[in-house]
Parts: C-alpha cells; structure tokens; sequence
C-alpha cells in the first residue's frame, strides 16, 4: 500500500474512534444536564442554543471547509489563514451577539434568556477559535488531534460539568464550566500547532475566506433554519417544559442516526467515481445503499415507538416522560432519514446537489405554516405543543423522500430494492408481533426478542441475502481500491 493510502486509512480510523469514544460521553454530558436542570431550563438551553448555533454560522461563514482546503494546498500560509479567520471570528460575534439580543428584546424574551445567551454567546466564541485551530490542523494532516480533541472535548466537559452539578450550580454554572472546557482546548489546540506556524491578518486572506466560505455557508443555513422556526414556535405557543421533551426526544433520535451517517460517508467517494464511469454500476451501488439502510431503519423505527420508555428513563421518566410520545411520532422522521441520508448523498455524487438543497429548503417553508397550527393544537388537545413540532419533522423528512424519488434514477429501484422493501417489511411485521405478545414482560427483555425476531424473519426469509453483504463488501472496497490506484497513478 503507497504510504500516501496509508496515511489516509491511518486518518480514517482515528476519525472513526474518536467519534466512536466520543459520542457515548456526549450523552453522558446531555444526561447529567438534563437531569440536573429539569425540563424548563434544558428546553430554555434548548431554545438558545438554536438561537446561537444559527447566528454563529455566519461567524464560522463555511470557513471549517475553506480553510482546512487552503491548509492542505499551500501549508505556508497555514499562519495567514488561522490569523484572518481567527480575526473574522472576534470581529463579528460582537455583531451577531447583539442581532441575536435584540431579536429576544423584540420578542419580548425575559432577563433570564438574555443572561442565558450572553454566556451561551461566550461558549460559542471559545468553541469557534478552537475550531479555527482545529481547521488548520486538520488541513496540515493531523487527524490525530482532531480525534483526541473530540474525546478531551467530551472529558473536560464531564469533569466541568460534574463539578458544576456537584456543587449544586445551577443553568448558569454549566454554561461557564462549558466555556472553561473550550478554553482549556482552545490552549490545547495552540499547543499543537507546529512551531512555525504564526497567525497573521491579511486583509486579502479574509476577502477570499468570505468568497469561497459562502456556498457552505449558504447550505448550513438551509440545515439549521428548520430547527430554529421549530425552537421559536414551540416557544411562543407551548409551555416552557414542551422544549425540554423535544430537545430529550431529539437527542435520542439524534444518536441513532448513526449508521446512514456512517453508509453516506463510506458509499460517496464510490458513487462519486461510478457515476461518471458505469452508470448502471452506480444504479446498483445506490440500490445496495438503500437496502442496507432499509435493513437498518426498520428495527431502528419500531423500536422508538414500542419501546420509547428506554430511552426517556435514562433522562428521567418523573422529568420528561412526555418526550416517549415525541420520540414515537418522531420514529417516521428516523424512518425516512436513513433512506434520505444516503438519497441526499447519492444526488450529490450525481450532481443533483443544487436541486436536492432547492428541496431542502422547503422544510423550513413547511415549517412556517405547520407549526403555528400543529403546536397550539396538540398542545390544547394533548397538553404537549412539542408533538407538533415532532408532526412538522416527520412530515418534512417524507417530503424528502419523494423529492429523492423524483429527482433519481429510475433504475436505482430495481427488483433487489422491492424485494428487500417487501422482506424488511414482513420482518418488521414479525417485530411487531413479538411486541405485542411479549407486552407483559420486562421492557429491555421484550426489546431483545423482538430485535432477534425481525433478525430472524430477514434472514429466513432471504432478506439478508449474501448477495446483499456481498455487495456492500465490495462497494465498500472499491473506495480503498480507488485510494490505492490514485497515488500509484500520480507517481
């Protein structure tokens, strides 16, 4: 393997770990937040950290992709780059701070939001000059830093916080242990930087950070807006503690997407290639994406509405035990994201990615005319306004669904798709029996059998077919083989 395949293949499994070690400790961190605060002070974290991840994308403007790139093409002016968009950062949070105060000021928000967002605002800008550091480091190759960094990340947190809650502190006491966290890595960070890289400001570096961040910029906007319309609406028409279902039933969603993260990832670089070399070969890679995802999503969906009580006792059943409902109706949102997941990543690597952020778009439309009629609503009727807002996301990510369907190739839903559609869905069939009938038992107990009895049913069936793991084997491969070829290629 040429050493330039090596480094990558290191990059990619040191990645993988520090996301794999780290994502256990970031709920960790949510649990003993949300346990301490109760459900009005998390829904109020809830709501003004929305409010700030959307403001502080146009300080970040797309720069974790441009600079990172510029690094990697001339590291001499990895200084040059760190300096203008550490500059960037410090001169306009100012500015987005106070947009961000008055827009709360205008909706007539308390004094308690305000003082929540100005120590919000401050862990942010510590989290964004960390990041600054982070996107040079990643462009000079040091992967190993950024895996590290993402797990200290997660364990200063978990000793910051528990220190805070420990001590009896309050929403206050973890947003400032949040912005001691970022500052240690933050030094961290500056540490690791190789000695001959300074920061400088160039005016003209800036100009073009702004030039070459805005496509990205422009997409984060269209991926945040949606959550931010949910967060103000739920707000306005819903109870303070609504927000605080919503954001426990969302985290728990949140972590099981996962696995169509990881097959987007794995199959792009794939697809990329067959698309414009073998059609027909990216027609069959797409359809083995898609079925690997079906067989995923599933079990993955069931479980989140027969066994919701799991996750939610985590958080506190007393405290949140509402947000089993949310999780429930927000199991046709996990349903149809594992399919638009790997669609949205298919499109790209077709180059359908204008008209595929054009669909995208429209949720947050969706948003704007569901929500003010779905919050009051179920709020009146069910005492719980977040269940609207879980209605709005589901009904937006089938949305999706359909514009994959049309903007696709035809071909991609071929007789291997149905026939996996068709057995996943007699498996699940057969989860869903289980269920039922194990009703009386001990939750986690009656969750394991029904698993095995969906795994069961799609093996018998020929669901999991070798010809399915086969092909994911492969398709996976092809992207090493690529990586290997390159190199070689270019030498």
């Amino acid at each position: 393997m040429p050493p330039a395949t090596k480094a990558q293949f290191k990059n990619a499994i040191v990645l993988m770990l520090g996301q794999v070690m780290s994502a256990p400790l970031s709920f960790v961190n949510s649990l003993i937040i949300a346990r301490a605060l109760g459900p009005k002070d998390f829904g109020l974290l809830y709501l003004v950290g929305n409010v700030c991840n959307f403001g502080f994308l146009l300080v970040e403007w797309g720069q974790a992709s441009t600079i990172t790139a510029a690094v990697a093409r001339n590291p001499n002016e990895a200084g040059e780059l760190l300096g203008s968009g550490v500059a960037w950062r410090l001169a306009s949070t100012p500015v987005i701070y106070f947009v961000m105060a008055a827009g709360a000021a205008w909706l007539h928000r308390d004094g308690t939001f305000q003082s929540t967002l100005a120590l919000f605002t401050l862990v942010m800008l510590l989290a964004m000059l960390f990041s600054a550091f982070q996107d040079v480091l990643r462009g000079l190759d040091r992967m190993d830093f950024i895996a590290y960094g993402s797990i200290a990340q997660q364990i200063l947190y978990l000793m910051f916080i528990g220190s805070a809650v420990l001590l009896g502190g309050g929403l206050k006491a973890v947003l400032l242990a949040q912005a001691a966290a970022m500052f240690v890595l933050m030094i961290l960070a500056r540490f690791a930087l190789p000695s001959n890289v300074k920061a400088r400001v160039r005016l003209e570096t800036n100009r073009r950070l702004l030039k070459d961040g805005f496509p990205f910029l422009m997409l984060a906007l269209a991926l945040a807006l949606e959550p931010l319309i949910d967060s103000l609406f739920l707000a306005r028409l819903a109870p303070e503690e609504s927000l605080g279902w919503f954001s426990v039933a969302s985290k728990l969603i949140g972590g099981l997407t996962f696995p169509p993260n990881a097959l987007a990832a794995a199959f792009y670089p794939t697809w990329s290639r067959l698309w414009t070399q073998d059609r027909s070969g990216f027609a069959s890679s797409v359809s083995t994406g898609l079925r690997a995802a079906l067989v995923l999503a599933v079990p993955m969906g069931l479980g989140c509405i027969f066994y919701p009580d799991l996750g939610v006792a985590l958080f506190s059943r007393k405290a949140f035990g509402p947000a089993a409902v949310d999780v429930q109706v927000l199991s046709f949102f996990l349903f149809a994201f594992y399919l638009t997941q790997l669609g949205g990543t298919a499109l790209a690597a077709a180059g359908r990615a204008r008209a595929w952020s054009i669909c995208q778009f429209l949720c947050p439309v969706v948003s704007l005319i569901a929500d003010p009629l779905l919050v009051p609503f179920c709020q009146h009727r069910y005492g719980n306004g977040s269940l609207g807002v879980c209605l709005t996301t589901s009904l937006n990510e089938v949305f999706l669904i359909a514009c994959f369907y049309g903007l696709c190739p035809k071909d991609v839903f071929d007789s291997r798709f149905r026939r996996t559609l068709l057995l996943a869905g007699l498996a699940g069939a057969a989860m869903c029996g289980s269920a039922l009938v194990l009703a009386r038992l001990p939750m986690i107990l009656g969750a394991i059998v029904s698993v095995a009895a969906y795994g069961g049913c799609l093996w018998g069936t020929g669901g999991l077919d070798g010809a399915l793991v086969t092909s994911l084997r492969q398709s996976l491969g092809r992207r090493f083989q690529k990586q290997q070829a390159e190199p070689s290629a270019g030498g």
